[in-house]
């Protein structure tokens, strides 16, 4: 993507311990308009911990998120109820209730946040889930729904009221390649189409390499930013440890590259 995009989300210095345990440290990154960015790593590494402090699920111990010109960790909670609307969170299972159809899973946000009437409520919900190709199945529960359905209902929601960033955490988690593959060209479709910024957590290589614009690297027992650039960029990383990563190779902190299985 272009450097001169504006910035959505600039992380600056952001530092997170649980208790004696540096799990972030010296983080810094931006978000552009737009874009798809993708934080990957191994399990473990932090990835996930670092979408929930983005979105101020969590405080950090140090550091700056900011959204726009707002530093979301000086916010009040009414200021970030209030800058969460532009967000929306599509989670590892799709997070859909399970006692309420799909369509009423998908109208959830508008009807909590929203003073829409039924019927405009109704229209968006048709129009979210065409998007995603559930058209149709609003009537079911998510119990007939497949995983990757399950995925793509929780996507519906999370963009029912036009969200300006959308954050994945581990979208193709529990799925086939196939449905994987086919989440992958949803997000770009809806990226391409729309415009929509993009963050996802991810360790998957296919689809790190099939949807990431940019990408930012951390790694297991390394509480800050390993690399940062493109996929290409970090499969053919100076770094050793990085080049493992992509080329699924083990790797050893006293050893290095390991050979064999």
């Amino acid at each position: 993507m272009s450097g001169e995009q504006k910035i959505a989300i600039r992380v600056r210095d952001l530092e997170v311990s649980y208790d004696d345990n540096r799990v972030l440290q010296n983080i810094n990154f931006d978000v552009h308009e737009g874009e798809i960015l993708v934080i990957l790593g191994e399990s473990g590494c932090g990835k996930s911990t670092l979408l929930r402090h983005m979105l101020m699920l969590r405080s950090p111990q140090g550091g700056s998120v900011h959204y726009g010109d707002i530093d979301l960790c000086q916010a009040s909670e009414n200021e970030l109820d209030e800058i969460r609307r532009d967000f929306g969170v599509l989670f590892q299972s799709g997070a859909l209730f399970k006692s309420l159809t799909l369509g009423d899973n998908v109208a959830m946000p508008a009807v909590e946040f929203t003073n829409l009437s039924k019927d405009t409520i109704e229209e968006l919900v048709h129009l979210k889930l065409e998007m995603v190709g559930l058209g149709g199945m609003q009537e079911l529960m998510p119990s007939q729904l497949s995983g990757g359905m399950q995925k793509r209902g929780g996507l519906a929601r999370a963009m029912v009221l036009d969200p300006k960033v959308l954050f994945f955490d581990e979208p193709s988690a529990g799925l086939d390649p196939v449905t994987s593959a086919s989440l992958d060209h949803l997000i770009i479709t809806l990226n391409e189409t729309l415009g929509i910024t993009m963050v996802v957590v991810t360790h998957e290589l296919e689809s790190i390499h099939a949807i990431a614009h940019h990408a930012i690297m951390l790694g297991k027992n390394h509480p800050g930013i390993l690399a940062e650039g493109t996929p290409n960029e970090l499969q053919n990383s100076d770094i050793p440890r990085v080049r493992a990563f992509f080329n699924r190779e083990r790797y050893d902190e006293n050893h290095g590259v390991l050979s064999g299985n």
